[in-house]
């Protein structure tokens, strides 16, 4: 599974976002800070957009109540937030995460990433979502992990996914040359 690469060397802050009239600054967190969030049973937009810019919260609630910034805009924006963390689409996340906190794979997972000395107070989102998608496919037969990556990237339904022009581009010259 591709994730991005930048992504997973260490905590970068995100660029910056632009709501309403303010811009904030959104700064380099840890997994754990991230996992303090998505990993909570009802995660919640709040939560996520308190952790990455706390002050932004209150402005939110004001331009949804005044009409200048929709509940769907506050929800895509932090989505993508999540995505950008992640290094990989955010309901992928959700997947992994729900994945790894099963009463069925939660002692396997925080064994294995014990035992590879995992710090999730040190590394990106990304990486430790790299870590925990090795433990759960390094022992799958390729056709097996083929099926687990597809699962992965199937949005949940509703979910229109972005394309990147700039990327179907590369890939259609990239195919274009290889012929």
């Amino acid at each position: 599974m591709a994730s991005d690469l930048l992504a997973s060397l260490k905590p970068w802050p995100i660029e910056d976002i632009f709501i309403v009239d303010t811009v904030y600054h959104v700064p380099a967190l840890p997994a754990i800070d991230w996992l303090s969030i998505l990993l909570d049973d009802q995660v919640s937009l709040f939560g996520i957009t308190g952790l990455l810019v706390p002050e932004a919260n209150g402005a939110i609630e004001l331009h949804i109540l005044g009409g200048e910034y929709s509940h769907e805009e506050w929800e895509e924006l932090t989505w993508d937030l999540v995505s950008i963390a992640a290094g990989r689409p955010w309901w992928t996340t959700f997947y992994l995460l729900g994945n790894a906190k099963h009463v069925n794979n939660v002692d396997t997972v925080k064994g294995e990433l014990a035992l590879h000395g995992v710090d999730a107070t040190k590394i990106s989102l990304s990486s430790w979502l790299d870590a925990v998608y090795r433990i759960f496919t390094q022992h799958m037969k390729p056709e097996d992990r083929q099926k687990f990556d597809l699962l992965l990237a199937r949005p949940p339904a509703g979910v229109k996914v972005k394309t990147d022009a700039s990327a179907n581009r590369a890939a259609l010259a990239a195919l274009m040359s290889s012929g």
